[in-house]
């Protein structure tokens, strides 16, 4: 793979992600700054509306799976060995790309989930999304309690 198609194929992915991210924002580009500013990712999720949420979750599907394939792409062309490689699927390309994150549900589905829980489990709201979706993948598969279990903060003492 050439380096110009990796770079052009990079470039159509952000201008489709900003494209997407404007047209998804309006003028909801205020409260998406809350994120930024140090406000709770969960709290910022809570007060966007379905909209702005699906739009944030398909960008960031997107830009998970092009990002990883042209990373594999990159690593393909350091890592691929001299010799000829019999097996497709043991090329380096391959296996960096079996290696990734997957996501085979719907972007709604997985805005749901990130909904339910930010809004069941409101002690977590300082979980940040990339790592609740990361949970949330086919690759780890966790369920909303497993999360709050494994990542979540803790419940605080009772008295």
């Amino acid at each position: 793979m050439n380096r110009g198609y990796a770079l052009k194929s990079r470039a159509r992915c952000l201008f489709v992600f900003f494209v997407m991210a404007a047209g998804t924002l309006g003028s909801q580009q205020n409260r998406i700054r809350t994120v930024s500013t140090g406000a709770p990712e969960g709290s910022a999720w809570l007060q966007w509306d379905p909209s702005m949420r699906l739009g944030f979750i398909r960008g960031y599907l997107m830009a998970v799976r092009v990002g990883y394939r042209d990373g594999c792409f990159w690593y393909d062309d350091f890592a691929r060995p001299t010799q000829q490689i019999s097996d497709p699927n043991k090329s380096p390309f391959a296996r960096c790309l079996a290696a990734g994150l997957k996501f085979s549900k719907t972007p709604e589905y997985y805005s749901d989930q990130v909904t339910a829980f930010y809004s069941t489990y409101s002690k977590d709201v300082g979980i940040p999304l990339d790592e609740l979706l990361r949970s949330l993948s086919d690759s780890e598969g966790k369920s909303l309690d497993e999360i709050d279990r494994q990542i979540g903060s803790p419940s605080p003492p009772t008295q």
